[in-house]
């Protein structure tokens, strides 16, 4: 089943064959990510199923066109998560929902925002004692970073010293041996 498009020449992937493609791909997913197959054996089992279904695949057309999708997906993902933007879709977006939605590269772990909503913030305090608090507190860790970072040095200078002491050593023996 070759399928290339007319003017580019590319491989022009179905509907079927790329629904197959995600679904393979969300079966052998859970037992990849848990390190139990190698990259090499994750697409071989795809690329046998899919070869035995009759489709003319190969490692780099499948990778290619997961890229693509998990590329296409994101962008859909990014644009519908900005405020003011209106929804926006695309094809096997509940397929490729269901598979990637959970990963860190949809949703991080964590995310340095400054538009977090607040919570339990108790906003009854008042701001120059939490200010000055904050203030003390981000002072302490300066301080506590620079003498961290100022020990590192002094160690790093002292075994660079010792570096070049043993190496003078050794050369003047080296030169002491072969004077001989």
């Amino acid at each position: 089943m070759f399928r290339y498009g007319s003017k580019t020449g590319r491989y022009v992937w179905s509907d079927a064959e790329t629904l197959l493609l995600i679904k393979l791909y969300k079966d052998n997913d859970a037992a990849y990510n848990e390190g139990k197959m190698t990259y090499k054996t994750f697409w071989k089992r795809i690329i046998d199923v899919m070869v035995s279904k009759g489709y003319n695949v190969t490692t780099s057309r499948c990778t290619s066109k997961m890229d693509s999708l998990k590329r296409m997906y994101k962008n859909v993902k990014d644009h519908n998560a900005q405020s003011g933007n209106d929804k926006k879709t695309c094809n096997f977006y509940e397929e490729l929902d269901e598979l990637f939605n959970k990963k860190p590269w949809i949703n991080p772990l964590s995310v340095a925002e400054s538009n977090l909503p607040l919570g339990n913030v108790d906003i009854n305090k008042t701001p120059s004692t939490s200010r000055k608090r904050s203030k003390s507190a981000q002072e302490d860790l300066k301080a506590s970073y620079l003498e961290q970072s100022l020990e590192i040095k002094r160690l790093k200078r002292e075994d660079s010293e010792n570096y070049r002491k043993e190496k003078l050593s050794v050369m003047k023996d080296l030169f002491q041996f072969l004077r001989k």
